[in-house]
This record gives C-alpha cells, sequence and structure tokens, in this order.
C-alpha cells in the first residue's frame, strides 16, 4: 500500500471508529434524528432540483400538517393509550377497531390486555366492573364470530355435542349457523 491508500484507509477506519462511537454515546432518539436526516436529505436534494424552493416548502407544510391535522380514531385512541395506558375504555374501543378491520389477533391481545387491567385496577368498583365485563365478553363474542378460525373451533365442538346427543336441534341450528357464517368469510 503506498502513503496515499495507507492515509485513506486510516482516514476511514478512523472515521468508522468515530461513528460507532458516538453512537454508543448518543441516546436513541439522537440516533434517529441522525438516521432520518441521512434517508430525507437526498429525498430533499431531489425535490429542490425537481422543484426548486417552492417544492421545499411543499414538502415541509405537508410534513407539518400531517403533525397538526386531526387524525382518524384509530390514531385518537392509540394517543389516549399513550397518555392513559389503564383507560378501559380505549383499550374497548381499540379492539373494536381491530375487530372492524378483521385484525383478529391484535384484537384478542387487546381483549386478553383489557381482562388484566379490568382484573387489577377496578377490584373495588364492583359496578363498573361489571359494566366494563359485560363489554368485554360481547367483544370476544363478536370476535369469535367474526374470526375464521375460531368459527373452525366452534364447529367442531357442536360437532362433539351433536354426536353425544343427535336430538338436540339446537345443535343442529348452531351448525348451520356457524357453517354458514364460514362459508361467508
Amino acid at each position: 500500500m503506498t502513503y496515499e491508500n495507507k492515509r485513506v484507509h486510516s482516514e476511514s477506519s478512523l472515521r468508522g471508529a468515530k461513528e460507532q462511537e458516538s453512537k454508543k454515546r448518543n441516546p436513541w432518539i439522537l440516533n434517529k434524528t441522525q438516521a432520518i436526516h441521512r434517508v430525507m436529505k437526498p429525498m430533499a436534494a431531489r425535490i429542490g432540483r425537481r422543484l426548486g424552493p417552492s417544492g421545499i416548502v411543499l414538502v415541509t407544510l405537508l410534513i407539518i400538517g400531517s403533525i397538526v391535522y386531526p387524525k382518524d380514531e384509530t390514531q385518537k385512541i392509540k394517543l389516549q393509550l399513550i397518555n392513559n395506558p389503564y383507560d378501559l375504555e380505549s383499550h374497548l374501543k381499540l379492539a373494536e377497531k381491530f375487530l372492524q378491520n378483521h385484525q383478529f389477533t391484535e384484537t384478542e391481545k387487546t381483549l386478553l390486555l383489557t381482562k388484566q387491567i379490568n382484573h387489577y385496577s377496578l377490584a373495588n368498583n364492583k359496578v363498573l366492573e361489571e359494566r366494563t365485563n359485560v363489554n368485554l365478553e360481547r367483544i370476544w363474542q363478536e370476535k369469535n364470530l367474526s374470526d375464521p378460525q375460531d368459527i373452525k373451533k366452534l364447529i367442531s365442538s357442536w360437532e362433539k355435542i351433536i354426536e353425544a346427543k343427535p336430538d338436540y336441534r339446537d345443535g343442529y341450528l348452531q351448525l348451520a349457523v356457524l357453517n354458514f357464517k364460514l362459508s361467508q368469510k
């Protein structure tokens, strides 16, 4: 290696070591802003070349507008949960939103979390606990009757019941309803 190659190689390795050291020292948010800056700088340069200063102003206004502009209901619920993670009503609303969007695993996780919060936080207030339990059970039922995997489990359960009691007419009715719901999914 020539002297010039050695100098360039040592400068690049020194720069890499400094970056690693700064990553260790910098808090998470600084690392995140540096990563965003690395990604956004070329994008801003492209926009500046194509659209000029008005393009940069437009992008800046769009970013500020997206921060300030009112969010949809799901985002509002998530913000409420960030501010108050033990808010049972917000958890139930979020579970309903997940259910409406057919996100069954997220619905189940949210419902289980809500059940735990309900159990620990409302141990002294029985009236509020009962009301929340009713809403919780209603959403669980909706989830079980909407999720195709849960419907298949219910069908197998009703088939076992019918095998044990072949004269049980409500079992056949339940099977018919569940098979119809499964065929609609």
